[in-house]
Protein backbone atom coordinates (compact mmCIF):
# COMPACT_ATOMS: atom_id res chain seq x y z
CA UNK A 1 0.00 0.00 0.00
CA UNK A 2 1.11 3.63 -1.24
CA UNK A 3 0.64 6.27 0.98
CA UNK A 4 0.34 9.88 0.33
CA UNK A 5 -0.56 13.17 1.80
CA UNK A 6 -1.43 16.82 0.22
CA UNK A 7 0.85 19.17 1.01
CA UNK A 8 -1.79 22.18 1.08
CA UNK A 9 -5.07 22.31 2.02
CA UNK A 10 -6.53 23.21 -1.48
CA UNK A 11 -6.43 19.99 -3.31
CA UNK A 12 -6.33 22.23 -6.30
CA UNK A 13 -2.64 23.98 -5.64
CA UNK A 14 -1.11 21.38 -3.80
CA UNK A 15 1.91 18.88 -3.75
CA UNK A 16 0.88 15.23 -3.11
CA UNK A 17 3.86 13.83 -1.50
CA UNK A 18 4.53 9.39 -0.70
CA UNK A 19 4.53 9.42 2.90
CA UNK A 20 6.77 6.99 3.39
CA UNK A 21 10.04 8.70 0.82
CA UNK A 22 9.08 12.13 1.09
CA UNK A 23 9.30 12.47 -2.80
CA UNK A 24 7.07 14.85 -4.12
CA UNK A 25 4.64 12.59 -6.74
CA UNK A 26 2.53 15.15 -8.25
CA UNK A 27 1.59 18.82 -8.62
CA UNK A 28 -1.67 20.41 -8.64
CA UNK A 29 -1.24 24.32 -9.84
CA UNK A 30 -4.33 26.61 -10.55
CA UNK A 31 -4.13 29.52 -12.85
CA UNK A 32 -6.67 32.33 -13.75
CA UNK A 33 -6.81 32.60 -17.37
CA UNK A 34 -8.90 35.57 -18.68
CA UNK A 35 -12.12 35.30 -20.70
CA UNK A 36 -12.86 37.48 -23.79
CA UNK A 37 -15.96 38.94 -21.95
CA UNK A 38 -13.05 39.37 -19.04
CA UNK A 39 -12.18 43.27 -19.96
CA UNK A 40 -15.41 43.64 -19.91
CA UNK A 41 -16.78 42.90 -16.66
CA UNK A 42 -16.61 39.71 -17.61
CA UNK A 43 -15.77 36.61 -15.68
CA UNK A 44 -12.70 34.21 -14.79
CA UNK A 45 -11.52 30.91 -16.17
CA UNK A 46 -9.65 28.96 -13.31
CA UNK A 47 -7.08 26.08 -15.23
CA UNK A 48 -5.84 23.66 -12.80
CA UNK A 49 -2.63 21.88 -14.26
CA UNK A 50 -1.64 18.43 -12.75
CA UNK A 51 2.51 17.36 -13.49
CA UNK A 52 3.60 14.33 -12.34
CA UNK A 53 7.21 13.92 -10.70
CA UNK A 54 8.68 14.53 -13.95
CA UNK A 55 6.79 17.43 -14.70
CA UNK A 56 4.84 16.04 -17.27
CA UNK A 57 1.28 17.23 -17.66
CA UNK A 58 -0.77 14.98 -16.83
CA UNK A 59 -3.82 16.58 -16.73
CA UNK A 60 -5.62 19.84 -16.87
CA UNK A 61 -8.94 20.47 -15.48
CA UNK A 62 -10.70 24.38 -16.38
CA UNK A 63 -13.16 25.53 -14.10
CA UNK A 64 -14.04 28.45 -12.22
CA UNK A 65 -17.55 31.00 -12.76
CA UNK A 66 -16.57 31.86 -16.03
CA UNK A 67 -16.77 28.82 -17.39
CA UNK A 68 -19.16 27.24 -19.25
CA UNK A 69 -18.97 23.68 -17.87
CA UNK A 70 -15.95 22.26 -16.05
CA UNK A 71 -13.46 19.91 -18.47
CA UNK A 72 -10.86 17.68 -17.36
CA UNK A 73 -8.07 16.77 -20.57
CA UNK A 74 -6.40 13.25 -19.68
CA UNK A 75 -4.58 10.97 -21.29
CA UNK A 76 -4.89 13.38 -24.45
CA UNK A 77 -9.02 13.03 -24.36
CA UNK A 78 -11.04 16.71 -23.14
CA UNK A 79 -14.62 15.54 -21.33
CA UNK A 80 -16.72 17.56 -19.59
CA UNK A 81 -16.46 16.77 -15.70
CA UNK A 82 -20.19 15.87 -15.21
CA UNK A 83 -19.98 13.49 -18.55
CA UNK A 84 -16.63 11.70 -17.07
CA UNK A 85 -18.15 11.50 -13.12
CA UNK A 86 -21.17 10.55 -12.73
CA UNK A 87 -22.22 11.21 -9.35
CA UNK A 88 -25.43 10.08 -7.52
CA UNK A 89 -27.22 9.65 -4.07
CA UNK A 90 -26.91 6.24 -2.23
CA UNK A 91 -30.32 5.06 -2.04
CA UNK A 92 -31.11 4.37 1.52
CA UNK A 93 -29.46 6.82 3.32
CA UNK A 94 -31.68 8.32 6.10
CA UNK A 95 -32.77 12.16 5.68
CA UNK A 96 -32.65 12.49 9.65
CA UNK A 97 -29.36 10.63 9.51
CA UNK A 98 -26.03 12.43 10.81
CA UNK A 99 -24.36 11.09 7.54
CA UNK A 100 -24.54 11.26 3.83
CA UNK A 101 -23.51 9.10 1.44
CA UNK A 102 -22.83 9.96 -2.13
CA UNK A 103 -21.25 7.58 -5.11
CA UNK A 104 -19.14 8.69 -8.10
CA UNK A 105 -18.33 6.73 -11.11
CA UNK A 106 -16.04 7.58 -14.23
CA UNK A 107 -14.52 4.91 -16.86
CA UNK A 108 -10.32 5.26 -17.68
CA UNK A 109 -9.68 4.56 -21.40
CA UNK A 110 -8.45 1.30 -20.91
CA UNK A 111 -12.75 0.61 -20.74
CA UNK A 112 -13.03 -0.14 -17.12
CA UNK A 113 -15.44 1.20 -14.32
CA UNK A 114 -14.36 2.54 -11.10
CA UNK A 115 -16.73 3.86 -8.01
CA UNK A 116 -15.42 6.21 -5.70
CA UNK A 117 -18.06 6.48 -2.61
CA UNK A 118 -18.38 9.34 -1.02
CA UNK A 119 -19.31 9.30 2.64
CA UNK A 120 -19.42 12.50 5.43
CA UNK A 121 -20.01 11.96 8.76
CA UNK A 122 -20.85 14.40 11.66
CA UNK A 123 -19.90 13.40 14.85
CA UNK A 124 -22.87 15.26 16.51
CA UNK A 125 -25.73 16.83 15.53
CA UNK A 126 -25.40 19.98 13.92
CA UNK A 127 -29.23 21.40 14.63
CA UNK A 128 -29.14 22.22 18.05
CA UNK A 129 -25.37 23.28 18.02
CA UNK A 130 -23.89 26.44 18.76
CA UNK A 131 -20.07 25.54 17.11
CA UNK A 132 -21.11 22.76 14.84
CA UNK A 133 -18.92 19.44 15.53
CA UNK A 134 -15.65 17.80 13.52
CA UNK A 135 -16.88 15.86 10.79
CA UNK A 136 -14.82 13.43 8.28
CA UNK A 137 -15.51 12.98 5.22
CA UNK A 138 -13.86 9.82 3.37
CA UNK A 139 -13.68 8.37 -0.14
CA UNK A 140 -13.48 4.59 -1.27
CA UNK A 141 -12.52 3.44 -4.77
CA UNK A 142 -13.61 0.36 -5.93
CA UNK A 143 -13.53 -1.41 -9.32
CA UNK A 144 -17.26 -1.46 -10.23
CA UNK A 145 -17.46 -5.08 -12.21
CA UNK A 146 -15.15 -6.96 -9.50
CA UNK A 147 -15.83 -5.00 -6.49
CA UNK A 148 -12.07 -5.04 -5.86
CA UNK A 149 -10.98 -1.94 -3.27
CA UNK A 150 -8.38 -0.05 -4.78
CA UNK A 151 -8.15 2.99 -2.56
CA UNK A 152 -9.12 5.10 0.39
CA UNK A 153 -9.12 8.89 1.50
CA UNK A 154 -9.77 11.30 4.13
CA UNK A 155 -10.47 14.72 4.85
CA UNK A 156 -10.49 15.74 8.29
CA UNK A 157 -12.42 19.04 9.13
CA UNK A 158 -13.16 20.71 12.35
CA UNK A 159 -16.14 23.05 12.45
CA UNK A 160 -16.89 25.83 14.70
CA UNK A 161 -16.09 29.81 15.19
CA UNK A 162 -12.49 29.05 13.63
CA UNK A 163 -13.32 26.02 11.51
CA UNK A 164 -9.89 24.97 9.82
CA UNK A 165 -9.74 22.28 6.95
CA UNK A 166 -7.18 19.88 7.48
CA UNK A 167 -5.16 18.00 4.78
CA UNK A 168 -6.10 15.69 2.39
CA UNK A 169 -4.53 11.78 3.22
CA UNK A 170 -4.94 9.18 0.24
CA UNK A 171 -3.94 5.11 0.48
CA UNK A 172 -3.95 3.78 -2.43
CA UNK A 173 -3.34 -0.27 -2.62
CA UNK A 174 -0.73 -2.40 -4.50
CA UNK A 175 -3.47 -3.31 -7.43
CA UNK A 176 -4.30 0.68 -7.96
CA UNK A 177 -0.31 1.39 -8.72
CA UNK A 178 -0.63 0.91 -12.09
CA UNK A 179 -3.51 3.69 -12.14
CA UNK A 180 -2.05 6.15 -9.80
CA UNK A 181 -2.52 9.22 -12.10
CA UNK A 182 -6.21 8.76 -12.06
CA UNK A 183 -6.98 7.60 -8.70
CA UNK A 184 -5.13 10.74 -7.39
CA UNK A 185 -7.00 13.06 -10.17
CA UNK A 186 -10.62 11.64 -9.92
CA UNK A 187 -9.84 11.63 -6.26
CA UNK A 188 -8.90 15.35 -6.13
CA UNK A 189 -12.12 16.60 -8.54
CA UNK A 190 -14.40 14.48 -6.06
CA UNK A 191 -13.01 16.68 -3.19
CA UNK A 192 -13.63 20.02 -5.56
CA UNK A 193 -16.92 18.60 -5.77
CA UNK A 194 -18.31 18.28 -2.41
CA UNK A 195 -21.86 17.36 -1.86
Amino acid sequence: MRKLHFFSQQPTNSAIIDSTTGNVLYEFFTTDATTDMASEGGERVKVTTMWNAQRQVVALYTHGSGASKEEVTYLGQTRCVDDWLVWSSKPGTPKSSNSTVRECQFLIPHGKTYRWTYHRDDTKDRRFAIFPSDQTTTYELYECETGQFLANGYRPQQGGLFACTRKLKLAVMADGEAMLDAIVLTFVLCVCNPL
